[in-house]
Order: C-alpha cells, then structure tokens, then sequence
C-alpha cells in the first residue's frame, strides 16, 4: 500500500474518531437538554395544578370519593396543545382528566402511582400507542402533611422526537461530509509532502544509473525533515564519492608501486638468462632481492592498512606510553645513521588501546624523521601531558614539508621527496597507517612544518 494512501487512511482514522465522538456528545448534550426542558415544564404545570387546588379548599373532597367541578376546573385552565393533565384520587383512581384527551387517560403505572400516595414525586417516559411516548410527572397532593390525591402532568414526546431526529441526521450528514473533505484534503496535502520526496528518489535514481556521484539532490525549502533527510543523503553521497574517487586514486597508486620493483625484476630475470659475467649475475640477483623485499613490504603495509580499514573498535587495554617511548627511543639510536636521536620530554603516561598498534605508530613516525633528517641532524622524542591528554611528539630538522603539501601528507603513497623515498626504501604508507592508527583510537594528529627547518608531528590520546 502507498505511503500516499496509508497516510490518507490513518489521518481519516483518527479524525474520524474524534469527529464522532465530538458529534455523539453534541448529539447526546442537545437530546437530554431538550428532554430537561419537557421535564422542567410539566413540573411547573403540575405544581400550578397543585396549587390552584389547594388554593380553592376543598381538596379535602378527595379524600372521601365526592368530587366538584371547582376541583377539576383547574385542569382545563393549564392546559395547552400537547400538556396532558388528570387527577387521582386517595384509592389511586382516575377522577378526572383534561379536556384535550377526550375521555382517555394518560398511561398508569401501578407502581407509580404507589409511590406517588406514599409521598414521592417521579418523572417517567410512558409508552403511549402508535410509536409515541409521554413524558409523565406524578406531584401528590398534599395537604397539612397528608396526601390526599395525586396530580398527573404529561406532555408528548414527538416534537422532541422530531427535533432529536433532525438533529441526529444533521450530525450524520455533516460528519460523513466532512470526513470526505477531509480524506481529500488528506490526500492532497500527503501527497504535496510526499511529493518532494519523489523528487528525491528519482534524483537519486539518476545518480544510481548514471553513476555520477558528482551530482547532488537539489533542495530549496526549509530545513525540516525532508531538508535534512536532503542534506544526509548529499553528504552521503558526498562520503561515497571520495570514497570511489579514493579508491580508484588507491588502486591506481598500488599498480603504479608495484608495477616498478616488477619492471626491475622482469629486467633483470632477461638480463640472467642471457650468458653473463659471474658480476652482472650477482648484481642482479641482489637487485632481485632489493624490489622482492620492496613488494613483500607494500604488500604488508596494503594488509595491515585492510585490517585497520576493517576493524571498527579495538579491544582497548592499559599502554604505558612512556616505556613504549623508551623502547622505540633505545631501537632509533641504533638505525639513526649519524643523526642525533634525543629523548626530550617524558611523562609517565597511560592510555587505553593497542599497544602493538601504537608501538607501529611511533616507530612509522620516528622512521620517517630519520629519513628525512640528513646526517649530524637531530631527532626529538618527547611525552606530555596537556589537560586530559597525553600528547606524543616526534620533532626533526630534517628537510620539512612545504605548506601545500601538508594537507596531503597522510594520503595513502604521497611522498614530498619521491626519488629520496624510494631510494631509501620508502613505501609511502608510513603516514597513511599513522593516520589510520590514530583515529582508530579516538586521537588527532597534528604537523607543523617548514622546508629546510624540519618538522613536527603531534599525537594527542586520551590519557588514562
């Protein structure tokens, strides 16, 4: 079923329900009010009967069966088209009645009729022939605390009828009118919604075919649900779009990487099988192993930048930076190659995450240092703590890094000096798994640096 219409359904549902309930409760407020004013009516006509009886003396009549006209006089006096009125006697029997119901007499419940001479007064609908009712008021009369009779009012019911039918039909036709106004008006207004939506869909469906993720969902309302559902979907877009563009950069840049050492290695397999001096062949078996060692090492970088790709949180355990400091400082001195490996500032600090990991980070960091450190330069290792975070240093005075190139230093194979990079070895990873490293425990990395006065890479982690 379309959104459209169970929109339309569900909207029609609840108000519905509440338009009924509404009309009912009007329906039953209009019904019992008139039915208060009948009652209110012949209450007044019975206590003016009462009184005009009383009023007269001789009322005392009643009590012994002998009954005058004065007594019954006043019955055609408040009588009206429609009011009813007779009298009862002391033994419960009719003694009079109006003129206008012709010798009849108005419906008579014995139990009635006992409570009435037993002193209470009731209101009652009475059954009346023909599908008619009367609404029937039963005062005793009372005189010096003694009942000596009992007057009935009664007034017919199908005026009343008629009205609370009208009205019920009124009810019905406005409701069911209104609620067909409203399931067009429904419909329309989710449809108008909805609309923007279609839009939406059929945007994306054009980027999907098309493939071209360079494309964005236009949208020029406000920001309401559908303006942010637009704005999540074209940063997702977004998202995917570097993501493609990243990875086919990646995969560009893997073949271009491998393709070299295979080139040198292809080469130099030619070279061995023609007849060569004993020399050459070693030169190029030694060339072999160099670019074999090369690819084994992209490859263990490519795997381990896969795995951290994958993993979406790490089993985080207590690492004490300042001995894995210590660690890598003592294996630095050993591979610094004439450069001066220095252990500046040195916290005793704790953070929660890997500790292989980290370990791989720093030594990628103080590798790449001495790398790009000519001889007699200077490698900094230092530990801090700033606030709530412990803060890893790695500082040298090697060559530096231009500014527009800082932004790129963590792209997988970027290399500022590409020739020194791959005469020394160089992969262009190292950063890249530095990068990945870090956000994978929730830091931030930060480089500050200079060409030809060297530079500074800074880990801050949460410290423990």
């Amino acid at each position: 079923m379309p959104i459209r219409l169970r929109l339309t359904l569900w909207y029609l549902l609840i108000f519905g329900v509440a338009l009924v309930g509404l009309t009912t409760l009007v329906y039953f407020i209009i019904a019992d009010d008139l039915r208060q004013e009948v009652d209110r009516a012949i209450v007044l006509k019975a206590a003016d009967v009462h009184m005009a009886i009383i009023g007269r003396g001789e009322a005392g009549q009643l009590r012994d069966g002998s009954v005058s006209q004065s007594i019954l006089s006043p019955m055609n006096e408040f009588t009206s088209p429609g009011i009813y009125i007779q009298v009862i006697d002391a033994r419960g029997a009719v003694i009079g009645t109006s003129a206008n119901l012709q010798g009849q007499q108005l419906p008579i419940e014995p139990t009635i009729i006992a409570d009435g001479l037993a002193g209470k007064q009731s209101i009652v609908t009475l059954a009346a022939g023909q599908n008619e009712r009367v609404r029937v008021v039963t005062m005793p009369l009372v005189v010096n605390r003694e009942v000596l009779g009992l007057v009935q009012v009664g007034e017919s019911l199908h005026n009343v009828d008629v009205i609370v039918r009208q009205i019920a039909y009124f009810l019905i036709l406005s409701v069911l009118g209104t609620l067909v106004l409203a399931g067009i008006a429904g419909w329309f207004l989710a449809g108008k919604a909805l609309s923007r939506i279609d839009e939406i869909t059929r945007t994306a469906q054009l980027i999907q075919t098309g493939q071209d993720l360079g494309r964005r969902i236009e949208f020029q309302g406000p920001q309401d649900e559908i303006g942010r559902l637009v704005n999540t979907l074209n940063a997702m877009i977004e998202r995917i779009d570097d993501t493609f563009h990243a990875q086919k950069q990646f995969i560009a840049d893997s073949s271009h990487e491998l393709r070299t050492p295979l080139t040198v290695i292809r080469g130099n397999v030619d070279l061995l099988e023609r007849d060569v001096d004993e020399e050459c062949r070693q030169e190029s078996l030694r060339s072999i192993k160099r670019e074999t060692e090369r690819m084994s090492k992209i490859v263990a970088d490519l795997l381990l930048l896969a795995q951290l790709d994958q993993l979406q949180a790490i089993e985080p355990k207590p690492v004490q930076l300042d001995t894995l400091l210590l660690e890598t400082f003592r294996e630095a001195k050993l591979l610094a190659n004439g450069r001066k490996v220095e252990l500046g500032r040195e916290d005793a600090l704790t953070v929660m995450g890997d500790a292989d990991q980290l370990k791989r980070m720093l030594w990628n960091l103080v590798s790449n240092a001495i790398k790009y450190t000519p001889e007699r330069g200077k490698v900094i290792l230092s530990l801090y703590r700033s606030g709530d975070l412990a803060c890893l240093q790695v500082e040298d005075t090697g060559i530096g890094i231009a500014k527009e190139d800082i932004p790129s230093v963590f792209d997988r194979f970027y290399r500022v000096d590409k020739a020194r990079s791959r005469a020394q070895g160089g992969t262009g990873l190292g950063l890249a798994i530095v990068k990945s490293v870090v956000d994978l425990h929730g830091g931030t990395i930060a480089v500050s640096s200079a060409p030809g006065k060297g530079s500074t890479f800074t880990v801050q982690l949460k410290a423990k």
